[in-house]
């Protein structure tokens, strides 16, 4: 594969991509109303006056860390805007309550499409966030002499050896961008292997930095939810499965079904993807549901939460955690999030997105990692028993460390973004 090969193909293929594009919005995979933005036009905000710095952020969490870098660079530049595009229905609707910033959904990668988009929003600098990597979107974006970057870069295994079968068009890629900010050191040495064939004045620099995917340092939780919440409970555990993907709700039920059958806990589902709380609804028959304003009563035992922005609420209510995204083979789910809430954290094998975070926190042993449904249901039946006898479940030097840990982490991110700063504007 080669660029211009790569540019050939999306022309040759566009019919094809706009039925795709209709099969999406018809399974709600696209916003109704927004799918000419995926042609690079028909945009909800017009480009603002003054510095425009463009945040590329595919998902939820490279939303969050999009958010979080955005207050850290309107710290050095106070007269900068900010357009974040992202891929997904979800991450758009995040995005729609950061302050200071625009939306748009990014482009598919088309010549044409890109070329409407950059044109359009004429960004001063551009920030590309995590895994995701479009060709054309970098290339043209570079051509128009806008000075570009990777932070948080990570790619996944499959990811990286799919690019390094084409060594050359690796090369063009990533030796674009002035600096690429990788999340662990294991991260700097595929990027670097990766523009190995680019002329050496031409390779970007590349450091290690860390993960960008840093939440508002407090938690942003909603009182009188999790008031409610928590007199629905009653004198029950308050267990909170967060951001779970589809087969992970049925393996935490299972976990927890001896505690459920009994009435000795409240389990609150909060689905990474709120539009698959139907089927769980179905599922679960007659459940009380978030959305339909439908609260548990001293009855229920499973809360179906399947709104969005209403995950610090969720934290700060429940006495245990159980983070989604780690029983299936996603990559795991960010965990520094949850972790503010300073609540114990139960997670599963698959972590290769959140690695680092992983091993830190659990070495302040907030996180304790299970390896299947035997081993979470053990690992909840411990802490049960702790919480039936009144014990505290996160003693005080576990929350000391874990305090100490994120509040590196957030001095980290503000390096990082002075950095970004100095290079791009």
């Amino acid at each position: 594969m080669t660029g211009a090969r790569y540019r050939l193909l999306f022309l040759c293929i566009a019919p094809l991509i706009k039925l795709v594009m209709y099969y999406r919005l018809w399974r709600g995979k696209e916003e109704r109303g927004r799918l000419s933005e995926r042609y690079g036009r028909g945009y909800q905000h017009q480009r603002p006056t003054g510095k425009l710095v463009w945040l590329h952020a595919v998902s939820v969490g490279e939303a969050v860390a999009a958010r979080h870098l955005c207050e850290h660079l309107r710290q050095h530049v106070p007269d900068c805007h900010f357009l974040i595009t992202t891929n997904t229905v979800t991450a758009a609707q995040r995005v729609a309550s950061y302050p200071l910033s625009y939306h748009a959904y990014q482009p598919i990668d088309h010549p044409q499409w890109v070329g409407r988009f950059l044109d359009y929003w004429r960004p001063d600098a551009a920030i590309m966030l995590e895994s995701d990597f479009w060709p054309q979107l970098i290339t043209a974006t570079a051509a128009k002499n806008i000075p570009l970057l990777f932070a948080s870069a990570q790619l996944s295994r499959q990811s990286a050896q799919k690019w390094l079968k084409h060594p050359e068009f690796a090369a063009e890629i990533f030796s674009t961008p002035q600096m690429i900010f990788c999340v662990d050191n294991q991260q700097k040495e595929i990027f670097e292997r990766l523009t190995f064939l680019a002329e050496p004045a031409a390779r970007p620099q590349i450091i290690t930095s860390g993960s960008l995917k840093l939440a508002p340092q407090h938690l942003e939780a909603e009182p009188a939810f999790t008031a409610q919440i928590r007199q629905a409970a009653g004198t029950r555990m308050i267990i909170a499965a967060c951001s779970t993907h589809d087969t992970e709700e049925a393996l935490i039920l299972d976990a927890c079904q001896g505690l459920l059958e009994q009435h000795r806990l409240l389990l609150l589902l909060a689905p990474r993807h709120p539009n698959r709380a139907d089927m769980l609804a179905q599922q679960l028959s007659d459940v009380a549901r978030r959305s339909l304003s439908k609260y548990p009563t001293a009855e229920d035992s499973i809360f179906l939460c399947d709104q969005m922005g209403e995950m610090d609420s969720l934290y700060q209510a429940a006495d245990l955690l159980i983070m989604g995204g780690s029983f299936v083979d996603v990559g795991g789910h960010n965990l520094i999030e949850p972790a503010r809430s300073l609540t114990p954290i139960l997670t599963g094998p698959y972590d290769e997105k959140n690695a680092a975070e992983k091993q830190a926190l659990s070495a302040t042993a907030i996180v304790t990692s299970v390896e299947d449904k035997e081993a979470l249901s053990t690992a909840i039946d411990q802490f049960y028993r702790r919480f039936e006898q009144n014990e505290t479940l996160l003693d005080e030097d576990i929350r000391a460390a874990t305090q100490a840990y994120l509040k590196t982490r957030y001095a980290e991110a503000e390096k990082i973004a002075y950095t970004i700063s100095q290079t791009l504007l």
